[in-house]
């Protein structure tokens, strides 16, 4: 259905952009009135096709860049940054993962990542409202991190997004 809608948007803005060139001076409409019309409809296509709710990897690869910058507040800003974990938990987190899960279809390993991404996200959400922001050094890795253990769990997020992105 999605594409299909895709499809059908495309043929609509193609269709509004070819008027444009039919139209004399004394149609009742400029040429740039139309022009501006259908940009606008081509926007309007853009915002549909997106929320259309169909993933792609591009979408995945979008969301991972806003995870990327939100580990960097965290390791800068700590505890001041909850607020912003737990609402980009929502509009970010969440939304990469139902993403990557969805764009890995019938891959057997690309599912596993976002299954893993999935337990990231819970025992990220866990350490922010446990509070758990003292600096925390890896038994793991060994590494330091002064976001404490929400800035750890966004590491493993990422690594995770690296893994499944590899697998395309």
């Amino acid at each position: 259905l999605g594409s299909e809608m895709h499809r059908f948007i495309v043929f609509l803005l193609l269709l509004a952009g070819a008027q444009c060139f039919r139209l004399k001076r004394n149609d009742g409409v400029s040429r740039r009135e139309l022009a501006i019309a259908t940009a606008g409809a081509w926007f309007s296509g853009v915002t549909i096709a997106a929320a259309s709710g169909v993933p792609t990897l591009q979408n995945v690869e979008a969301l991972g860049e806003k995870a990327k910058r939100l580990r960097s507040a965290v390791r800068k800003d700590g505890a001041d940054s909850k607020e912003r974990v737990l609402r980009e938990l929502k509009v970010v987190l969440k939304p990469l993962q139902e993403d990557m899960e969805a764009v890995a279809g019938g891959n057997k390993q690309a599912k596993t990542q976002a299954l893993l991404m999935k337990g990231h996200l819970l025992e990220l959400e866990q350490a922010v409202r446990s509070d758990d922001w003292q600096p925390y050094r890896s038994k793991t890795t060994g590494g330091l991190y002064p976001g404490g253990k929400p800035e750890r769990e966004l590491e493993e997020v990422e690594e995770t997004l690296e893994d499944f992105l590899k697998l395309f």
